[in-house]
């Protein structure tokens, strides 16, 4: 018995294929030194197999939704768009 699990960016939507150049992003509280500061970190790691079936981490295609993730992430706090 095989098991398929199917992973999408969570920024444009994209079908994780065999060969891709994906990333994980993790985000975190962090204590932030000035109270009017977001309380979350943003941290990019290469895909892992074993990491991205954590239910806190995000799937990114490439480079053009990473980046697209991180300037979501600093103006909103969010990767939602």
């Amino acid at each position: 018995m095989t098991w398929d699990e199917a992973f999408t960016c969570d920024v444009c939507g994209r079908e994780k294929r065999v060969v891709n150049h994906w990333w994980l992003v993790r985000l975190e509280a962090v204590d932030c030194c000035e109270d009017d500061q977001p309380l979350r970190s943003f941290t990019l790691l290469p895909w892992d197999a074993g990491l991205c079936r954590s239910p806190e981490i995000y799937h990114l295609c490439g480079g053009s939704c990473a980046t697209k993730a991180l300037e979501r992430f600093m103006t909103s706090g969010s990767i939602a768009g």
